[in-house]
């Protein structure tokens, strides 16, 4: 039994050659199939937010692509009572509550937004514009890019900036390669990984909305995310890696979805579940696809060919 999980593009592949009613169908007909294998499928909040946030301009070019997906995925993933969808936890929720137990009541007003946007897309029909939901939208389109531009500032800040005082926008120890071949031997040693779970768990306790923490206090969370959550901790040295090799911007189009490939991967491996069931993506992402192979999780990822072989579609 598994928890599966798409992310973006695959919901946009599966759904976009579909008309509307076709989208909607096969939607619940992979919600049966699944189901009849033991299997239940989840949403993500970014994945979803971000198929959304195409349809707030009708002349985004992705707007009839991500419109279908929106209609299969919502009924991929319906509960029984066919008013929500199931999710899985974002990781800021997740562990703002493990670690802190606070929420930022902003993820609650997030999902309710998401929630209500992907019912009424699927309740109208194809000749409706959406217009009357258009402001709705535009919110996620901005939460979307204000997630994506923090994350930008946060590496930028804490890593390059850190790293080379004296960088050149995204170029660390540019004339340095001793010190540049430095910090790549960091990056491949365990101990950096307890230096990104500490970035990530103050990433965590800003979500909770709570003060200080002692060094001790926050370094055991960096320590217990670096050994558990391993898949997030080598797409982010990844990330750092490309980063210094080549100076990487990640202001350049796409760069920033990694945050959201991030997101996804930090509920694989063996130690995560959901309502009992262990996760699996559904991703023909070559980051997080190497990422989880290289942190021996490569049973909790599933290419959409092998997914389509699974449910015979």
């Amino acid at each position: 039994m598994s928890a599966l999980v798409f992310d973006s593009n695959v919901y946009r592949n599966l759904f976009r050659e579909l008309d509307f009613e076709e989208a909607r169908d096969l939607g619940t007909k992979l919600s049966k199939k699944q189901s009849e294998q033991g299997d239940t499928s989840y949403a993500q909040l970014y994945v979803v937010c971000e198929l959304l946030s195409h349809l707030a301009d009708t002349s985004d070019p992705a707007f009839g692509d991500c419109r279908h997906a929106i209609l299969g995925l919502w009924n991929h993933c319906l509960q029984e009572s066919k008013e929500m969808m199931r999710f899985i936890p974002d990781p800021e929720l997740q562990f703002a509550k493990e670690f802190y137990g606070e929420i930022d009541d902003q993820y609650g007003a997030l999902y309710n937004n998401v929630m209500y946007l992907c019912k009424e897309v699927n309740e109208r029909g194809e000749s409706d514009e959406l217009t009357d939901i258009r402001g709705n939208l535009s919110e996620v389109s901005r939460a979307i890019e204000m997630s994506e531009a923090n994350f930008v500032d946060d590496v930028l800040r804490q890593v390059v900036n850190h790293t080379d005082p004296n960088a050149s926008n995204w170029q660390i120890f540019e004339d340095d390669e001793e010190a540049k071949s430095e910090i790549l031997s960091f990056l491949n040693s365990e101990d950096s990984d307890v230096i990104i779970g500490i970035s990530n768990a103050l990433r965590f306790r800003d979500a909770a909305g709570v003060g200080e923490e002692s060094p001790d206090e926050i370094r055991a969370k960096g320590k217990y995310l670096a050994e558990n959550y391993k898949v997030p901790m080598k797409m982010y040295k990844e990330i750092l890696k490309r980063i210094v090799e080549t100076g990487c911007d990640l202001t350049k189009k796409n760069r920033a979805n990694w945050l959201w490939d991030m997101q996804i991967s930090f509920f694989l491996g063996p130690n995560n579940h959901v309502q009992g069931e262990h996760l699996v993506l559904v991703t023909d992402d070559g980051d997080i696809l190497d990422a989880a192979d290289e942190a021996g999780a490569s049973n909790y990822v599933m290419e959409l060919s092998h997914y389509r072989s699974s449910v015979g579609v």
